[in-house]
């Protein structure tokens, strides 16, 4: 296959009933956990500013800081990911996520809400959400197929994301509250999905690791594995 060229025969794959229910359950985890995300990092400085008040220095120090804060996520994801720690650590990253974006809905809009809002997202997302999309993409597909899984649940995250800019401005000026609830209503959907749907796949990974990558075109339905 050729650099920048789609595998056919993958797609079929993926595409197929062997893989496209959690084609679809990963794509759409990380489609909607990344709403909150992209639109964090694109209207933060904005939130601070014009909405919580704080000056253009002051928000991008506290900025800065909170993304300092969500580096100790991102150890616990590492450390974690692989016990049995790993859902327990989903589910109140997920409850922490909502949480965070709830709380200048409930407190009122300042610099601090703000702040407390960013902090704890940026720490809370990192095992509950892209963390965890790329650790499941990684255990559900086989090696063959899984970089045509990943690149399609990115286009379509991708995608969505450039929707979900476009319809923020005009939340943002119906209602600051709806603005904050409605992201971490988005985060309560993209967790179910991760808790009910996602992590109750098949891995194929471990099968992989005991019979060797050639096991995965038995869960394809190709040939049998030796």
């Amino acid at each position: 296959m050729e650099t920048g060229t789609i595998d056919r025969a993958s797609l079929k794959v993926l595409f197929g009933r062997t893989y496209i229910w959690a084609l679809i359950g990963v794509s759409l985890f990380y489609g909607i956990q990344n709403i909150a995300a992209n639109t964090n990092g694109q209207f933060a400085i904005f939130l601070f500013t014009d909405v919580g008040g704080a000056s253009v220095s002051t928000a991008s120090l506290l900025n800065v800081v909170a993304v300092l804060i969500g580096l100790v996520g991102t150890f616990l994801v590492m450390r974690f990911s692989d016990t049995p720690l790993r859902m327990p650590l989903f589910l109140i990253g997920t409850v922490l996520a909502i949480l965070a974006w709830a709380l200048p809905g409930m407190l009122g809009v300042t610099t601090a809400t703000v702040f407390l809002m960013a902090a704890l997202f940026w720490f809370a997302q990192q095992p509950s959400g892209e963390p965890m999309f790329k650790i499941w993409s990684q255990e559900i597909f086989p090696t063959e197929y899984r970089g045509a899984a990943q690149g399609i649940a990115i286009a379509f995250t991708r995608a969505v994301a450039a929707g979900a800019a476009l319809l923020t401005p005009v939340i943002l000026d119906a209602s600051i509250t709806l603005f904050f609830y409605s992201i971490a209503g988005v985060l309560l959907v993209a967790g179910l999905i991760g808790w009910f749907w996602v992590s109750r796949m098949p891995q194929v990974l471990h099968k992989e690791k005991a019979h060797g990558p050639r096991s995965a075109e038995a869960l394809a339905g190709d040939r049998p594995a030796s």
